[in-house]
């Protein structure tokens, strides 16, 4: 997370209920990108797998801010909304779920979204600390709704 953000102040207040998990305990996915040639061929779900099949995850949090202007919408011929449903089908493969946010830059244009994983051995008090700070919605999904 960016020195100074609000995720690294949301990092910084989560290491109180996670006392014993190391650190970072929260992380930021950048971005999956497939080169033209091979898109369609489910190589972004190869990679998330790969990535999340790694114990060191079981202990993290980690979240994703998807924001439109960085899809290729032209070069796929989506939507904004088609793209984001892929995504959203993608990310969740691998346990992400969607968090509506009052991030700024999220809530800028309508098709942007959070989505966050919250490994296994993540304790239900840091979960739900980072999604009081985080979200804005009913949490369902992460083993306690």
């Amino acid at each position: 997370t960016e020195e100074g953000s609000k995720w690294r102040a949301m990092e910084e207040s989560l290491g109180v209920s996670a006392a014993g998990l190391p650190r970072p305990l929260l992380m930021e996915l950048g971005s999956i990108e497939i080169s033209k040639p091979w898109r369609s061929q489910g190589l972004a779900g190869e990679l998330l797998e790969f990535m999340f099949d790694d114990p060191y995850y079981d202990e993290r949090i980690v979240f994703s801010r998807e924001l439109s202007w960085h899809w290729d919408l032209k070069g796929s011929g989506l939507t904004a909304y088609e793209y984001r449903g892929i995504l959203m089908k993608l990310f969740e493969g691998e346990g992400f779920r969607y968090c509506e946010t009052d991030d700024e830059e999220i809530r800028y244009a309508g098709e942007n979204m959070l989505m966050v994983r919250v490994g296994s051995a993540v304790p239900a008090e840091a979960a739900l600390a980072f999604y009081s700070a985080a979200c804005r919605t009913e949490p369902r999904g992460w083993g306690w709704g």
